[in-house]
């Protein structure tokens, strides 16, 4: 069928489809977090952003940065999320064409943001709320039937 019929991935990955797994077992990992990432040679704050001056975010978990930041009050017309693979934090730190301010990232030590000049500048989820999950894919009766 060239489908997926399951996936051991973190809950902040598989909540960006929520129509097609189904969750069959999650537990919390205290060893990590999701966090916004900023470069250490800016200081990014809420009340710069406008809707004439959009701040670009780069995420891998879009759907938590929005209610995050939806969360926090921030107007959404001030910011835009570009959904990405992969590792987030070379959108800051390689300077694609587009100017990414922060990006999402799922954090353990820290260690790597530090070695490429960049922390943590708000935690979206903390350590204890991600979880690392096992998902099946959602059978329909069509897929059932072939």
């Amino acid at each position: 069928m060239n489908r997926i019929d399951g996936a051991v991935t973190y809950n902040t990955v598989i909540s960006n489809y929520p129509q097609v797994y189904k969750t069959i077992i999650e537990k919390a990992d205290n060893d990590v977090c999701l966090a916004l990432i900023q470069s250490d040679s800016r200081l990014v704050k809420f009340q710069d952003w406008t809707a004439d001056q959009k701040i670009a975010i780069a995420a891998e978990h879009p759907k938590q940065v929005y209610e995050f930041l939806r969360r926090e009050g921030v107007d959404e017309a001030s910011f835009s999320l570009d959904h990405v693979l992969g590792s987030s934090e070379s959108y800051i730190v390689n300077s694609p064409r587009k100017e990414y301010v922060l990006c999402d990232a799922i954090v353990e030590t820290g260690s790597t943001l530090k070695a490429n000049g960049l922390s943590i500048w708000r935690k979206v989820l903390d350590y204890g709320q991600v979880k690392i999950g096992l998902y099946r894919h959602l059978l329909d009766d069509t897929i059932l039937k072939e």
